[in-house]
């Protein structure tokens, strides 16, 4: 047997060890749980059942009715020339998941293993490569999130390019091209995050114009397939009106602290790292650490250079007596002065700890070993190099230390001026990039300390130490939810799971769907519709009044899962709907069908009335308040239980009332979630019109205009009177209640 065939096997044994509870329930679980591999694998259906990129492909079948909802997630097209043909030959999709996630793992470490045999020429370090990599502790942390494992094609990419600038072959390019584009196909945090290493790649080693030129060429061209892909996110994101907020950003940056910290799944060094923070793992194992920073040393040591120059030392002198400054202004909290007409503070470490750190590359990268190291292309100081730049990037636009920040602004702010640069919401992702340069530097730094006589042993107790670093004894599982049979409902009915809980009660609805193929109005994904807040609010609350409005778009199937109704409050509901038609119960729960239902009024006869006055009972209403012209209405709930706060709108004339419509504006998530409408011509004899749960009367203004937001609350019959009372009876100390504009509809 080759040597080949040997690594192929051996890491094709190590996965089915190493992911055992997997290979013996490809049917029945997923990895980790079924939040995200729920959701993967329902994208992995979806792309065998429309053809990629049309019309129907992007208007996926889940949170129903809202259009792009593809456009929210990974689509995982890098894989699909895999997928497709295994769902359309009848695998069933959590067995094409389990398949496409065992490969995965071998596919990535056999990829570290090329890239490094062609940088070493001895298998030996490369099988330290491949386990580094294969089976990182921060592929252990991205368990349920297949578009991190699928990370094969950047080592396979990097091959490419090394195997091109030694024989500039163009059939190197081609390969290049083809991995560049299946990566950025995978996952667009690969497509980003990629793109900085590979300029990083081209800044070290490209020598000569025309080699530039050709790789640039070969970019450009693998990445015209990506164009349309590309547009359609920005269409349907741009429609939707979604983004990611800096925040959102920072709270998915790396702590510098995360160096140290690893998931829980771990089996050893879960015991001798830190408690993670949310995507916050990004341990790369101690043993490669320890052989890039003595190989490091080593070479330090070997290289022969001219003595420190007088600029570096000032510099370094400067770095110091900067990071001396920080620390005394951190520990007394600085002080404020004027040097003639300037103002001089001293009262953000951060901002001086940047100058240190500054500074202190300025040192690193004006030692004549670095420049001996460029002129010579050195692998070795370049994946080392590049593992560093790589973390630093993961620690998002600030740099944090525990917590608390030391950077005034981290490279990664830089990428958040490209286009779409804050699309990613987690910068920390950049860790697989870390873990790919890390293995290459640990497979050359063993090769440059390790001679070739005895490294086959101490290779072999290297890699098993790496392995049990890295090792999860039981991966986690989760079985899949229990099918649902739908051939006793209408064929066109949108299914609707309830309890709505967490992402858990969308995902198992997503992966029922890969069984019946019904559309759902449940939903998963990093982003969320602009109707989806109300949807899982109001569902949360069992108002049955989100499951009245979708009656309005189309017949339901609704499904009360019992394992998640234990009090059985989602039954009852059900129950108490007139036209919901009990069809089954399993133990798996309760299948009701309801008819679509049709508006009972034509809201386009009316016509807003003129109000006179308006008078608040609540104090904290202020009537006068105006955004953007509108009236803000705005009911603060403090933890005190006041309920019933009214107002009372006096029409100018005594009219035919049809309507009352409430204008959200901004404040979606600030919504009443229940008022009482009533209708006279005298406060004391006012009658009830309306009353009830709002949810679905938001949801569908929502759907309707997302930045309006309107709800429609209609009176049947139309009533005649003067004056309009609206009460919020649902007073919670947690929330505040707020609208923007209110009409009254009537002629």
């Amino acid at each position: 047997m080759s040597a080949w065939k040997r690594v192929v096997c051996l890491y094709i044994a190590l996965t089915l060890v190493y992911a055992w509870p997997i290979v013996l329930s490809l049917h029945s679980h997923l990895p980790s749980d079924i939040g995200d591999p729920g959701l993967n694998t329902w994208i992995l259906w979806w792309n065998s059942q429309a053809l990629p990129l049309t019309e129907r492909w992007w208007n996926a079948p889940m949170f129903f009715p809202a259009p792009g909802a593809f456009a929210l997630s990974e689509t995982f097209l890098g894989v699909a020339p895999l997928t497709i043909p295994l769902h359309r030959a009848g695998v069933p999709p959590v067995v094409v998941y389990n398949l496409i996630f065992l490969l995965s793992i071998p596919a990535a470490a056999l990829g570290a293993h090329a890239l490094a045999y062609w940088l070493t020429g001895r298998h030996d370090a490369s099988t330290i490569a491949g386990a580094a990599f294969g089976f990182s502790p921060y592929r252990v942390a991205q368990i349920p999130h297949l578009q991190m494992q699928l990370a094969c094609f950047m080592p396979l990419a990097l091959l490419a390019l090394h195997k091109y600038l030694r024989n500039k072959r163009t059939r190197d390019l081609a390969v290049f091209g083809v991995c560049w584009l299946l990566n950025g196909l995978m996952s667009g945090y690969f497509l980003v995050f990629f793109a900085v290493l590979i300029a990083l790649w081209m800044m070290w080693h490209v020598r000569t114009i025309r080699d530039a030129a050709a790789i640039g060429v070969t970019l450009i061209a693998s990445s015209l397939p990506l164009a349309p892909l590309l547009i359609g996110y920005h269409r349907y994101q741009s429609a939707i009106g979604v983004s990611r907020g800096i925040r959102e950003i920072e709270f998915f940056s790396a702590d510098l602290s995360a160096i140290w910290a690893a998931s829980p799944f771990m089996t050893l060094s879960s015991h001798w790292t830190l408690r993670p923070r949310p995507e916050g793992e990004l341990y790369p194992g101690i043993i490669v650490l320890v052989i890039v920073v003595a190989a490091s040393i080593h070479a330090y040591r070997a290289a022969r250079v001219e003595r420190t120059g007088a600029l570096r030392r000032v510099l370094l002198s400067l770095s110091c007596l900067a990071g001396l400054v920080a620390i005394v202004c951190a520990l007394t909290g600085g002080a404020e002065f004027r040097i003639l007409a300037f103002k001089v503070s001293f009262t953000r470490p951060y901002k001086i700890i940047s100058v240190a750190l500054w500074l202190l590359a300025l040192v690193v990268a004006s030692d004549a070993r670095l420049a001996v190291g460029w002129r010579r292309r050195s692998p070795f100081l370049f994946y080392a190099l590049a593992a560093a730049a790589m973390f630093t990037f993961a620690l998002g636009p600030v740099g944090r230390f525990l917590g608390e920040r030391f950077l005034y602004k981290a490279p990664y702010s830089l990428l958040l001026y490209l286009p779409a640069g804050n699309a990613l919401r987690v910068p920390a992702r950049f860790a697989m990039l870390f873990a790919l340069c890390l293995s290459q530097g640990a497979a050359l730094g063993f090769a440059r300390l390790i001679r070739p006589a005895r490294a086959v042993p101490v290779a072999a107790v290297l890699t098993a130490m790496i392995l049990c670093d890295g090792w999860v004894a039981k991966m986690p599982t989760a079985a899949v939810p229990a099918p649902l049979d739908l051939s006793r409902v209408d064929s066109s009915a949108v299914v609707l799971e309830l309890p709505v809980l967490d992402e858990y009660s969308a995902t198992a609805a997503l992966l029922r769907a890969t069984r019946h193929g019904h559309a759902v109005a449940n939903g998963y994904s990093g982003y969320g519709p602009p109707h989806q807040f109300l949807f899982e609010s109001g569902l949360h609350d069992l108002d049955p009044s989100v499951i009245t409005a979708l009656q309005r778009l189309t017949p339901l199937a609704v499904f009360v899962a019992s394992d998640r109704d234990s009090e059985g409050a989602a039954k009852r509901v059900m129950d108490g709907l007139p036209e919901a038609q009990h069809v089954s119960s399993t133990p798996a729960g309760h299948l009701y069908q309801l008819p679509q239902h049709h508006p009972d009024i034509d809201l386009r006869l009316s016509h807003s009335l003129p109000i006179a006055s308006l008078v608040a009972t609540d104090p904290l209403f202020d009537p006068s308040v105006l955004l953007d012209g509108n009236l803000v209405t705005k009911w603060d709930a403090p933890a005190d239980t006041r309920a019933n706060v009214q107002f009372v709108i006096t029409l100018k004339e005594r009219s035919k009332i049809d309507a009352v419509q409430i204008e959200l504006g901004p404040y979606r998530t600030e919504y009443p979630r229940r008022l009482r409408v009533e209708i006279g011509d005298e406060v004391g004899d006012l009658r009830t019109v309306w009353e009830g749960g709002t949810a679905g009367a938001a949801m569908l203004g929502v759907l309707s205009d997302s930045r309006s937001g309107t709800m429609t609350l209609e009176v049947l019959p139309s009533a005649v009177g003067q004056k309009v009372a609206i009460t919020l009876i649902d007073r919670r100390p947690s929330l505040s209640s707020s609208i923007a504009e209110i009409r009254v509809l009537g002629r």
